[in-house]
């Protein structure tokens, strides 16, 4: 059998011998590359006594086995090849001789140990267009060493994508969120990179998604009641790129902020989405219909803004944002009131309608578009039922508080049992993660709640789970919340 490992790369190493400490240094450099699974060859390993030194250097340059020649440049080392002084001149005039005559060049890998006095590197003349290693302190060493040893196996950290299909708004005559992709990706770096008065690049990326929302709006013109759901479900499916890009938003902030930026940024996202919805113009006609796709796209960003808490665990934040007021228009003369997340419940009448008509069984279009929409790998509809259902018990143990809230896409968790997120919380820690969500204080305090909110609403969530064997009890595992741990 023949070994099938593939061949370790090779390299020849070239330096000066200016001093013992920096003779020392290299020496040490390429006992790591041959720990790390690199042949080294170097005239202080390779040469004996009574071998020609210049016909070692020219066979190690030329050599079709070395892999990469390691050029370990410092100030000698480049006067010596500038000035074409013997040995490192001599072994530099091979070397770019090679370099220029060669196809390929990407084997010649210049590793800098000294600057000059202006901060440029000491390289040889022939070296000076080509991009470097820095290992000119050991922090600098130990920083680089890892993509000195990923160019010599010729494994990038980063590589290019392979060529993807072109977008189907090509084909469909869509364009995308194209006012607010490339402020994202501004504010993205922002705030990767720590850069003062994040606020203000938030406020500009948020103005751009409230101008964005616009182009999304229903019209005026007479249509009949199908051609108007028709034109709601394009608009709908035409937001899809616009929802990823704040299903990101929410995510970074959540994750790249303190927690009080965070809480204002997400606060503020939800809030233009309410203001987007409930717009109304200061005089004329208004069709019901106009803001469905609004209303649809604010209710399903909000579910992904608290599964986007609950995946980070930002059980605090997400508590904070469950307790929150809105403010939501209620004419276009600018009257407005405060009103819980409840706001962002949806109901289409128009839709509803005609999903009656095509299928009586159907119990709710609005599930059924967010089941169809859950594309992202990082929010199945497993993680947006359980926030749903964290939202219906927020409000069902404090009804006087809130609006109904039905988990509309519990009718998808038929043969799942208890959620996910609700096997965690039979561990005691995580109950207590979940229960200031929820507003409540222990197990026995959700259970009272829950236990006076069916005496008076026997039949509130019946329609839900009238069909297979469903329950709000059963979704949430309630008998084994925080007996474990």
């Amino acid at each position: 059998m023949s070994d099938s490992a593939p061949k370790a790369p090779k390299v020849f190493v070239s330096y000066s011998w200016t001093n013992q400490d920096h003779v020392d240094r290299i020496i040490a450099w390429c006992e790591r590359l041959v720990t790390d699974g690199i042949d080294v060859e170097i005239d202080r390993w390779s040469l004996n006594e009574g071998d020609d030194k210049y016909a070692f250097m020219e066979r190690m340059v030329t050599d079709p086995s070395i892999t990469h020649v390691l050029i370990f440049t410092d100030s000698r080392y480049a006067q010596k090849a500038n000035d074409r002084a013997r040995g490192v001149g001599t072994e530099s005039q091979i070397i770019s001789a090679e370099l220029y005559g060669r196809t390929s060049q990407d084997r010649f890998l210049p590793v800098v140990c000294e600057f000059d006095d202006q901060g440029e590197p000491c390289v040889p003349v022939f070296l000076k267009s080509r991009i470097y290693f820095n290992f000119s302190t050991p922090e600098a060493a130990n920083e680089n060493w890892e993509k000195l040893v990923r160019r010599i196996f010729n494994k990038p950290a980063l590589t290019k994508p392979k060529l993807g299909k072109p977008p189907s708004y090509l084909e469909e005559g869509r364009a995308p969120a194209s006012l607010t992709a490339s402020k994202f990706l501004g504010l993205k770096d922002a705030i990767l990179k720590g850069r003062p008065n994040v606020r203000l690049w938030i406020v500009d990326y948020l103005d751009a998604i409230e101008q964005q929302l616009n182009e999304f709006r229903g019209n005026a013109t007479d249509q009949t009641r199908a051609a108007a759901a028709e034109k709601i479900h394009e608009a709908i499916a035409s937001m899809l790129p616009l929802r990823n890009e704040l299903v990101d938003f929410v995510g970074l902030v959540l994750g790249g902020l303190s927690s009080v930026e965070a809480e204002d940024a997400t606060a503020d996202l939800l809030g233009r989405l309410l203001k987007a919805r409930f717009w109304r113009p200061e005089q004329g006609s208004y069709s019901e219909w106009w803001s469905d796709p609004l209303g649809f796209f604010a209710y399903e960003v909000f579910l992904y803004t608290v599964a986007a808490h609950v995946r980070l665990r930002r059980f605090d934040l997400l508590a904070s944002l469950l307790g929150r007021r809105f403010v939501v228009s209620e004419s276009g003369r600018g009257r407005s009131r405060s009103s819980p997340f409840t706001a962002f419940g949806f109901y289409s009448r128009l839709l509803g309608e005609l999903n009656e008509r095509a299928n009586p069984r159907r119990l709710s279009i609005e599930a059924d578009l967010i089941n169809q929409r859950a594309t992202l790998p990082a929010y199945p509809m497993m993680m947006l039922m359980q926030s749903d259902l964290l939202c219906c018990l927020r409000v069902v143990t404090h009804p006087s508080e809130y609006n109904h809230w039905p988990p509309l896409t519990a009718i998808y968790a038929e043969y799942l049992g208890t959620l996910d997120l609700f096997l965690q919380a039979e561990d005691r820690r995580s109950f207590a993660q979940v229960a200031p969500v929820i507003g409540v204080e222990s197990k026995a305090d959700l259970e009272a709640r829950l236990k006076a909110w069916y005496e008076k609403h026997p039949d509130r969530l019946s329609w839900l789970f009238r069909y297979g064997d469903l329950s709000l009890e059963s979704l949430i595992g309630f008998e084994n919340l925080c007996t474990k741990g």
